[in-house]
């Protein structure tokens, strides 16, 4: 088989025992490399500063002088409220956080068999992927070298993780009991720690750290970062994937669902998804390759990763695993059986006993999110028909790169650092961010064993022990900044023996969302397992070529018809996420520059030339994307035309038309229009909207138009009295002002020819369907 990074051909890539096993990199020494991660140089730390001030305070000024335009009493106000907000969290959010009590964990699977679970997957690693267990002790201890961690050093980190104390609070009998376990770890790894305790190294104990590193990031980054995405979300959610939000009546988390929308000949599970920081919004394009068909679904909310300030509704293990259960009974249950994999519970209706099917789910689980995903397998596996982990941290959270990359490691001054260098400044430095991960992530308790994952119940010999007990697949990107993504893919492919292990060249961690033949990998499998067929017993293993290249399209035995035939309803998903994507973004914004229009013509703010300046930004952006994507609209031509008189007309009245700004205005009343026509597309054509529509279409783009268009005529060709009529409908102030050039009219008036073009092709397509296409 072809090395990692290299294109198999399709016969090999079915062959597991010949799969490609990429070594762990060993470019510079181990402790080094850490070291080196966690101090930065001079330059970096500057770098650092400056970028972090360019994207938490510089941008949103920008776009806090843009919203205000110019007007300096409203900056003043903006600050005040920034100053309120800094003074909240800084002075009340954070120091009620700090000074909340640490309720720390033990490990859930006792002190003994925790420790035994590390030192084994410690040996598995360490004897197969050269993962050195001088690197793993540097890591540990924040990159000090290894041979400077003595006796005394280490059991302090045992005591971290087995007691979650320091090794001075440990009794006389949990001191003997940590040094047992360290004896254990020399026995077994062939390494004797010296004597004695090294002052200055430490292990990582984020949980009792201070909240820092914590920039803070200023109101309107959480609006233009958080609160329009989150309208964005439910727009989209609601008008277009059809889901509803909730709020679990156990655990009081929320979550959005929608039932089966085909329940008599749908096979697929419903799908849950556990997403990763920072909310839904990268996951809406994925999600309509997932959702096609008319899957069911539960999408969980984890609000106090989000970037939203919320910290009284933890996403505890009892509390997701409450609001799954819950949900499914609640939204996925019948009286008899459905078509779809399910298993008989028992409920209680007026006191007496009775019996419903409850529908099983696909998990699926994305970086945080995996590991909220094998508490679900871990705690109710009957829940669960197949399972999915998209760049897991979940797995083999015992070694150092998970913890140590996201909480202290500094991001490299390089291009190809970028993502880790946004990772650092807009994620793991937000104030809700720190505090999850270094008040509520106890990594001991979060990582799931081989033997959680197969049918024995430890990591056995036999094939039979080690088959999944639900089909699994591991999707993972080769330049994960956060896990060891090759240890991690050897290591499940040596211990799950059918598990469908997915490889990603040259993508980082989340970079699988920019790439649709990404998102089609998992769809494809997530079709063919969750479509009511049993365990995945045929080992099956792909490595794709990197996004942007001709992609070998490697299916695994007999699935290749279900994956060939969902590939075009795939690509109409994706363009139909875009397209209503497009429209609902169109029209908060039409909408919006509507009511300003309407304003300045009563007199209000904000004004022509501030409006002018809002909507020829508007414009430019609509025309590039639009000349991107053609297929967003239809008639893109017509339209990019369109937009192209729009623009001259707004940048006459900006430069040399001042008296004529008015005008501007007035013509922009039409966006009403426009956003009727985006509101009926994703209402489907409601009959009051409908009627709305074509009376604004009449009033606006066939009297209102033309009116202003024989005004500028008249005005350009010399005239200084206007009909009555005209002079009823559209304001003279402008004209009587200053007269209209000619080439102002000449566009205006093909502007308004476009609009009796468009009439007549509204006309045609509404006779088509009324009589046929004859």
């Amino acid at each position: 088989m072809s090395s990692a990074g290299q294109e198999p051909r399709p016969q090999e890539a079915m062959d597991l025992s010949v799969s490609p096993r990429a070594p762990f990199p060993e470019t510079i020494p181990a402790a080094e490399a850490w070291h080196s991660r966690s101090h930065a140089t001079l330059a970096e730390r500057v770098a650092t500063v400056v970028l972090s001030a360019l994207v938490l305070y510089g941008l949103p000024a920008v776009v806090a002088w843009v919203l205000v335009l110019g007007r300096v009493h409203l900056l003043v106000y903006w600050l005040v409220v920034e100053v309120a907000f800094f003074a909240w969290v800084w002075g009340v959010a954070l120091p009620s956080l700090s000074r909340e009590p640490l309720r720390p964990e033990g490990p859930l699977r006792g002190r003994a068999a925790q420790w035994t679970s590390i030192v084994d997957n410690l040996e598995d690693v360490c004897g197969k992927d050269r993962y050195s267990l001088a690197h793993w002790l540097s890591g540990w201890f924040e990159g000090a070298p290894a041979e400077r961690v003595k006796r005394g050093n280490f059991v302090d980190f045992v005591a971290t993780v087995c007691f979650n104390k320091f090794s001075r609070e440990l009794t006389e009998e949990e001191a003997g009991e940590a040094e047992d376990m360290t004896s254990e770890l020399e026995a077994r790894l062939g390494h004797t720690f010296p004597p004695g305790y090294e002052p200055g190294v430490v292990p990582l104990r984020f949980f009792r750290e201070p909240l820092g590193p914590v920039y803070h990031r200023p109101l309107l980054f959480y609006g233009v970062m958080t609160f329009l995405p989150l309208v964005v979300t439910r727009i989209v959610f609601t008008h277009v994937f059809r889901l509803r939000r909730v709020q679990c009546p156990d655990s009081g988390l929320f979550y959005w669902y929608r039932p089966c929308q085909k329940p008599k000949s749908c096979v697929q599970a419903p799908l849950v998804l556990f997403h990763g920081l920072c909310g839904f919004t990268g996951y809406m394009a994925p999600l309509s390759m997932l959702l096609r068909q008319g899957r069911g679904c539960i999408l969980v909310e984890l609000e106090e990763v989000s970037m939203r300030l919320v910290f009284h509704r933890p996403a505890t293990r009892s509390g997701i695993v409450q609001a799954i259960e819950g949900a499914l009974r609640r939204h996925f249950s019948a009286t008899e059986k459905p078509p779809r994999p399910a298993w008989r519970a028992t409920v209680q209706e007026s006191g007496a006993a009775g019996e419903v099917w409850v529908e099983q789910c696909c998990v699926l689980g994305h970086s945080l999110g995996s590991i909220l995903a094998s508490w679900l397998l871990q705690d109710r596996p009957h829940l669960c028909h197949s399972i999915a982990f998209v760049d897991p941290i979940c797995l083999l959270l015992e070694l150092p790169d998970v913890a140590f990359n996201f909480l202290y490691a500094q991001p490299r001054l390089a291009w190809r650092h970028t993502l880790a260098w946004l990772m650092h400044i807009i994620v793991s430095t937000e104030p809700g961010v720190a505090y999850y991960f270094r008040r509520r992530f106890f990594w001991y308790n979060q990582n799931i064993l081989p033997g959680e994952l197969t049918r024995g119940s430890e990591a056995g010999s036999t094939s039979e022990q080690r088959l999944p007990k639900v089909p699994l697949m591991v999707a993972l990107s080769e330049r994960d900044e956060l896990a060891s993504a090759p240890v991690v893919r050897n290591y499940v492919l040596r211990h799950v023996e059918g598990a469908h292990v997915v490889w990603w060249p040259r993508t980082s961690h989340t970079e699988f969302m920019l790439y649709p033949s990404c998102w089609r990998d998992i769809a494809s499998w997530m079709d063919t397992s969750c479509g009511g067929g049993g365990a995945q017993e045929e080992a099956s293993t792909a490595q794709l070529a990197a996004p942007g290249q001709q992609e070998p399209h490697l299916k695994p035995s007999g699935q290749g018809r279900a994956c060939v035939d969902a590939e075009p309803k795939v690509e109409t998903g994706v363009a139909k996420l875009e397209k209503k994507l497009h429209e609902g973004i169109n029209l908060v914004l039409l909408s919006a520059i509507f009511v300003l229009a309407l304003s300045n013509l009563a007199g209000g703010p904000p004004g022509h030339s501030s409006l002018c300046k809002l909507t020829l930004a508007y414009t430019f952006m609509d025309s590039v994307w639009i000349a991107v994507r053609p297929k967003l609209v239809p008639g893109q031509l017509g339209i990019l035309v369109h937009h192209s008189f729009v623009m001259a007309l707004l940048i006459y009245s900006l430069t040399i038309g001042k008296a004529h700004a008015v005008y501007s205005s007035s013509l922009l009343l039409v966006e009403l229009n426009t956003s009727l026509n985006m509101l009926r597309r994703l209402l489907r054509h409601p009959k009051w909207c409908e009627i709305l529509f074509l009376v604004s279409w009449l009033a606006l783009r066939l009297v209102w138009i033309p009116a202003i268009a024989v005004v500028f005529v008249l005005s350009a060709s010399g005239a200084r009295s206007f009909p009555s009529l005209l002079s009823r409908i559209v304001p003279l102030e402008g004209v009587n002002a200053a007269p209209v050039p000619s080439y102002v009219a000449v566009v205006t008036s093909a502007l308004a020819a476009l609009q009796f073009y468009w009439t007549f092709a509204l006309g045609r397509n509404v006779l088509k369907r009324a009589f046929g296409a004859s």
